[in-house]
């Protein structure tokens, strides 16, 4: 490999107050979450919205967006679908 790059600090070493798994996690902020009707898109935006962010999901399948938002009132979301 050549160049001059400075090897990278292990991601752990970055971490520190406010963060949980290397992931900010700031109250107050507006996120938008791809791929949130399922699986880790669904986890990752209950996790951001029980830490009091500002959810917005996307997804192409529409009702299970909205049956998220309707079964789940910690993720107050807006929901975008692509079509």
């Amino acid at each position: 490999m050549t160049g001059s790059a400075a090897p990278r600090e292990p991601a752990s070493a970055h971490a520190g107050s406010g963060t949980r798994e290397g992931l900010d996690v700031s109250n107050g902020r507006r996120v938008v979450v791809t791929a949130g009707a399922g699986g880790i898109g669904l986890a990752i935006a209950r996790a951001f919205a029980l830490d009091g962010d500002r959810v917005h999901i996307c997804d192409i399948n529409e009702a299970a967006l909205t049956g998220i938002t309707t079964a789940d009132p910690a993720i107050t979301a807006n929901v975008w679908t692509s079509r």
